[in-house]
């Protein structure tokens, strides 16, 4: 898992409870993630089944961002439909 996620859990737990997203889908879910951003994806079980079916990316859900000030959130047009409770 990302390290990143896992230091800052509590943050990002506390933002997904206040924007009425589900922490424990956010947590399981695949990421993308580098040393200082994390983009958490959407995965769709019934393509996955057979591999890739076509070349488009998994959906990014919520992208997070260390900052100097802490942890900055981007909710992505499709947070609400993958990630709300």
């Amino acid at each position: 898992m990302c390290k990143l996620f896992i230091d800052n859990e509590a943050a990002i737990r506390a933002y997904c409870e206040k924007n009425g997203l589900d922490f424990e889908k956010a947590k399981h879910s695949p990421k993308t993630f580098g040393k200082e951003d994390i983009y958490v994806q959407h995965y769709n079980e019934e393509k996955g089944k057979f591999g890739l079916l076509d070349e488009t990316p998994m959906p990014i859900m919520l992208k997070i961002f260390k900052t100097d000030n802490g942890l900055a959130f981007e909710q992505t047009e499709h947070t609400a439909k993958y990630l709300a409770l």
